[in-house]
């Protein structure tokens, strides 16, 4: 059947999608089309939670009707963030203009870290394939929080670019996949009072963990192995990574793809043992923290005085006033 053309509406439907499919818009909206009639526009949400004809989504454009429709996922399900608070589990990406970066793309931000001088420096802890890129992002680039549509995204931190993340495919054998973004001084005000900070511990086989991720949110694993050598395939090439810890869900799947960034928490001691980067069914594979933060002191070097700290790790801290 040869499609019908309308151009009122076409024109119409391309006008709202440049405007809702924009990169600092609304994170539910998966798609902008015209379904299967020739009068109105449909709208395709990801979330039941989102509203709907509200929250900046209109009812209507250049006088034709708007419809949204829910349609759950494209590949794997994203559901709209809803959560205000601010912390470890908190939704995350790059707010960007970059050709060459989905910064639709979300993340977790894992941790919240501080460099131990007089004066501490507060950063965003997470995977350098969402705050970096690879070294696709550009220098400075905003990282902002994923709030519910209509909600708009809020600034939380700043990735400066070279020097804050490990590269992957730099070495023969890569073993991490981390990168820290500077944390804006509004969020960092109230740090004193976020929850109790612990040195890395060393994943154990078998151990009982869980993590705080922006998509599955709390979720409790067992660690099956601590020397999984894995290939992980991103938008900037697929690379191997040796040691890494492989965790498996529970009850269900520990992380799915969002939660990349979220710091595993051994259940017994309450120490941070690792960060997610990459899942795959059941299970999902992190780099053990210890390297990530030494590798991370290393490539700063001067920039920062002392060794990383974790501050917050283990869930949303209070936002400063």
């Amino acid at each position: 059947m040869t499609p019908t053309t309308n151009r009122p509406l076409d024109a119409a439907k391309n006008e709202l999608a440049i405007e809702l499919l924009a990169p600092d818009s609304h994170t539910s909206v998966l798609a902008v089309g015209t379904g299967q009639a020739d009068d109105r526009i449909v709208v395709y949400l990801q979330s039941e939670d989102s509203p709907k004809g509200c929250g900046g989504i209109p009812t209507e454009q250049d006088g034709i009707a708007v419809e949204t429709v829910v349609i759950g996922r494209f590949g794997r399900l994203f559901q709209a963030p809803t959560r205000a608070d601010f912390g470890p589990g908190l939704p995350i990406r790059l707010n960007t203009s970059a050709p060459n970066v989905n910064c639709r793309a979300p993340g977790t931000l894992g941790a919240i870290v501080c460099d131990e001088s007089k004066k501490p420096q507060y950063f965003i802890l997470s995977c350098n394939h969402i705050l970096a890129v690879n070294g696709r992002a550009p220098d400075n680039s905003q990282v902002v929080s994923l709030p519910p549509v209509g909600v708009a995204p809020e600034p939380i931190g700043t990735f400066p670019g070279e020097g804050f993340y490990i590269e992957i495919g730099g070495r023969p054998i890569n073993s991490v996949d981390c990168a820290l973004a500077r944390l804006d001084e509004s969020k960092s005000g109230n740090l004193a009072g976020a929850g109790k900070s612990a040195a890395p511990g060393d994943p154990m086989l078998g151990n009982r963990v869980h993590k705080f991720g922006a998509i599955t949110g709390l979720t409790y694993g067992k660690i099956v192995d601590v020397k999984a050598d894995v290939c992980a395939d991103y938008s900037f090439g697929n690379f191997r990574f040796n040691d890494q810890v492989l965790i498996q869900g529970e009850s269900e799947e520990f992380a799915w793809d969002g939660d990349s960034g979220s710091i595993v928490v051994d259940d017994a001691s309450g120490q941070p043992v690792a960060m997610v980067f990459a899942e795959a069914g059941e299970y999902a594979v992190a780099c053990p923290l210890k390297p990530v933060l030494a590798q991370l002191e290393g490539k700063l070097g001067n920039r920062i005085q002392g060794h990383l700290r974790l501050v917050a790790f283990n869930g949303p801290v209070k936002a400063a006033q």
